[in-house]
């Protein structure tokens, strides 16, 4: 298994489960931290493929950057599956995770609802490339450009606390009054806030 890093809550949540489900079906997990480098990624799936391990559980950094190393892998005769975000490979035997699009719409719809469909708000991306950012962007971005709540700037925060209050900082000097912050994950969004 390798997340994108355990810098992030969630990975270290996802990884805690996959340790304990793994634990009770007996499987010896194999845990590599990417630390947010698609090139570290990209060597733990070929160290795993070179193990012959039986199957790979990763969430992808982008996805367009593991895509060699995926198919090298399926290749071999060793599945993989994605979690959370996707691959843009059909050698992938499984996805598991959340509509990401819908997510970006309804959170769209609940500023909307939350302005009376009239002002501005900030928008926090996150890791460029990344299904879960392309995604949840496609579906705020759908729904937003039917409103008249108006996107006052768009950039990325890498899914990054440190990024979300860092752009936040910046994006408030150009854009003092906005009337609402959307960020794609809980870890920008708290940067934002902070």
């Amino acid at each position: 298994m390798t997340v994108p890093g355990l810098q992030f809550p969630f990975f270290v949540t996802m990884k805690a489960a996959a340790e304990a489900t793994a634990a009770k079906l007996g499987v010896k997990l194999l845990f590599t931290d990417a630390q947010n480098s698609s090139d570290k990624q990209m060597a733990a799936l070929e160290n795993f493929a070179a193990q012959k391990v039986q199957g790979i559980l990763i969430s992808p950094m982008t996805t367009d950057s593991l895509v060699p190393a995926i198919e090298e892998a399926s290749k071999k005769g060793i599945p993989v599956a994605t979690v959370d975000r996707k691959a843009n490979t059909e050698a992938v035997l499984i996805h598991v995770g959340a509509d990401n699009v819908e997510g970006g719409r309804a959170a769209a719809k609940y500023i909307i609802d939350k302005l009376g469909n009239k002002g501005s708000v900030i928008e926090l991306e996150g890791t460029p490339g990344s299904s879960a950012a392309v995604d949840r962007k496609a579906g705020f971005d759908e729904v937003m450009k039917t409103s008249n709540v108006k996107i006052l700037a768009s950039q990325t925060a890498e899914f990054n606390r440190s990024k979300g209050q860092s752009v936040m900082e910046n994006l408030m000097q150009v854009h003092p009054n906005f009337d609402a912050v959307f960020g794609a994950n809980d870890e920008m969004i708290i940067g934002a806030i902070e």
